[in-house]
């Protein structure tokens, strides 16, 4: 039977504190700037950005340049809109159309927590220089990935969404976009990039998967709020996040005994 006795003295004044002052290292995913919208480039025209810059707000350059585009652009009887807001980027940048060009960002992540990465890829075909697009992604440095959108009209970008899955493995999860069109092809588009948190847990508050909560569970939930790992099931209010409010729930359900569904 659970002691209510020994778990309050556990959960002494003290010991809350560490866990208040743990959690403002728990985060969850979150992309700054995802659809381009700053700096602000001209009307009807585009920026180009070389590699190592930083202008594009949260964004870093890698490889040679690319560039920020306006949706009211046009080229080749060709209008590129953007998908979401006002602008886009074009990962082929304007110089070199180099497979190395892209973006790079770091976002913060809970060690354990699995997150899904939203992006659209914008395809157009005109001029004998744009074609049906490839953008390129790698998470943490790992393999690139190519996501191809094989719709091109030929009077505006046709953009097509693609979700992709990751379990964070650190507290900072590196986000690249790479240019992977064809070196004939000058577009290689990208827009409306977010990354939202996947929460799920048959049973929060049951750390062990033993289809109980209770005592044994303590310790595993309190590693959570400390140093983080796989946490899924440390998430008792139902938004990703691990606050002040999951250590209230996940208490009162251990004073109550709550029971598994």
């Amino acid at each position: 039977m659970f002691n209510k006795r020994a778990f309050a003295v556990q959960l002494n004044a003290a010991y809350l504190a560490a866990l208040t002052l743990a959690l403002a290292t728990v985060e969850g995913g979150s992309i700054v700037n995802g659809s381009f919208e700053t700096p602000v480039v001209p009307i009807g025209g585009f920026n180009n950005y070389p590699a190592g810059s930083t202008a594009i707000t949260g964004w870093t350059v890698v490889g040679v340049d690319s560039s920020v585009v306006n949706g009211s652009f046009t080229q080749a009887g060709i209008t590129f809109q953007a998908q979401n807001g006002n602008q886009w980027i074009d990962l082929a940048g304007v110089t070199s159309n180099s497979s190395s060009s892209g973006v790079t960002q770091n976002i913060a992540t809970t060690i354990g927590g699995v997150y899904q990465l939203s992006f659209y890829v914008g395809s157009a075909t005109g001029g004998g220089i744009f074609f049906p697009a490839t953008v390129d992604l790698s998470i943490n440095g790992g393999a690139r990935v190519s996501y191809f959108n094989s719709t091109g009209p030929t009077n505006m970008l046709n953009w097509k969404l693609f979700t992709v899955q990751f379990t964070a493995t650190s507290a900072a999860t590196t986000i690249t976009f790479y240019n992977g069109s064809a070196s004939n092809n000058f577009l290689s588009a990208l827009d409306n990039v977010s990354v939202e948190a996947v929460v799920g847990c048959a049973c929060p508050g049951d750390m062990n998967g033993d289809g109980l909560k209770n005592g044994l569970d303590i310790q595993q939930f309190t590693d959570c709020m400390i140093i983080g790992g796989s946490c899924i099931c440390a998430e008792m209010d139902g938004t990703w996040g691990l606050t002040g409010a999951d250590i209230t729930a996940f208490v009162v359900d251990l004073l109550n005994a709550a029971t598994c569904p």
